[in-house]
């Protein structure tokens, strides 16, 4: 990951020719975003950081899809979205990889008086838990997974998020691409959804924030959570096994290993199967929408500073934050994707014009 990283500041510090240097940020205008709550911290963390410069991004954390439809509505100048738009907006944009996210198992476990911090789930057994086959914690598939527990004769409370959200469709994504057996069997045909097919049988709560201040108070409660919002009520997380067949916790460096395997088409096959060991299994990554048309030029400006700005240096304060930084595969996507996007609203790369026709920009939400 060393290497890796070294590879990655090298690659943004060639790239970034041409966009301009943000600590001479006198060209740029004041911009308008909104976008996902799980991103949200990242975002106002690098809005922060570029404050002194003389940039300011007014970020709301709305959610992704209130953001879609602000974007679409031209209310926000760019968005930031945890899943696709459905139906894609008639205000063309490109999706730039901004942060990488895993969706973490969270738990509250206590044996003989003792908080359990080290559980360990295969991908079948947390199938099983959210799905209603197992239901109590001494189940023997838990046992397997933890042979030298003395896991209690308890019931399971499996907690579920009762609004739409990106952690849920990453989540549900997973399920239906690495257990459809069990997932099509809990909801018939489902793939990813937003939203939790069949909550009612489960603890619904609203919000990420929720969902784990839920499982912080509720002993033998389990949920699909993202790390930020368990480090912040000091939930451990468990470790997962990976198609590998070992068991992974979301750290910054497992997260960024398991998104290797991404090409930056969105397409999460090959993420939640990726083969390297060290890998999480239940990974993705947020986009920035960015228009592609219709900017005045200080703001096509401003946008790609900054968002060169959060895909380079602000991927140190990412991990921080307990987000993933973005591998080199999709730092390469991103800053190709923001090169060609520049060139469309200001038409000047590496300091010489080109105001030339440009060829269709392939977009990706």
């Amino acid at each position: 990951m060393r290497v890796r990283g070294l590879i990655a500041a090298a690659l943004c510090g060639v790239v970034l020719v041409g966009f301009g240097r943000p600590a001479f940020a006198d060209t740029t205008v004041p911009v308008v975003a909104a976008g996902s709550t799980t991103a949200e911290n990242a975002v106002l963390q690098w809005s922060s950081d570029l404050l002194p410069t003389g940039m300011r991004i007014d970020y709301s954390g709305v959610g992704t899809l209130g953001a879609q439809s602000q974007y679409a509505g031209g209310v926000v100048d760019f968005a930031v979205l945890e899943f696709p738009y459905e139906t894609p907006p008639a205000r063309p944009f490109a999706s730039v990889p901004l942060v990488a996210q895993a969706t973490s198992i969270t738990y509250r476990l206590t044996i003989g008086g003792t908080r359990v911090t080290g559980l360990r789930l295969s991908g079948a057994t947390v199938a099983g838990i959210f799905t209603g086959t197992i239901t109590r914690w001494n189940d023997p598939a838990i046992h397997a997974d933890n042979p030298g527990l003395a896991l209690p004769d308890s019931r399971i409370i499996p907690v579920v998020r009762s609004d739409s959200s990106g952690p849920t469709a990453v989540f549900t994504g997973w399920l239906a691409a690495r257990h459809p057996d069990l997932w099509h069997a809990y909801c018939d045909g489902c793939g990813s959804r937003t939203s939790y097919p069949n909550a009612g049988q489960f603890v619904g709560q609203a919000g990420g924030l929720g969902v784990a201040a839920v499982v912080s108070t509720t002993e033998g409660a389990i949920a699909f959570s993202t790390p930020p919002y368990d480090r912040s009520l000091h939930l451990p997380d468990a470790l997962v096994r990976n198609a590998a067949g070992y068991y992974t916790a979301p750290t910054s460096d497992s997260i960024a290993i398991g998104l290797t395997a991404a090409d930056g088409s969105g397409d999460p096959g090959p993420v939640f199967a990726n083969p390297d060991p060290r890998a999480y299994p239940i990974v993705g990554y947020e986009n920035m929408i960015v228009p592609t048309t219709g900017l005045i030029e200080a703001k096509g400006r401003t946008i790609t500073q900054f968002a060169a700005y959060a895909v380079c240096a602000g991927q140190a304060s990412a991990s921080l934050l307990a987000y993933g930084p973005l591998p080199m595969n999709l730092s390469r996507v991103a800053l190709d994707r923001l090169r060609q996007v520049l060139d469309r609203h200001v038409g000047v790369v590496g300091g010489k014009e080109r105001r030339r026709r440009l060829p269709p920009l392939r977009t990706q939400s």
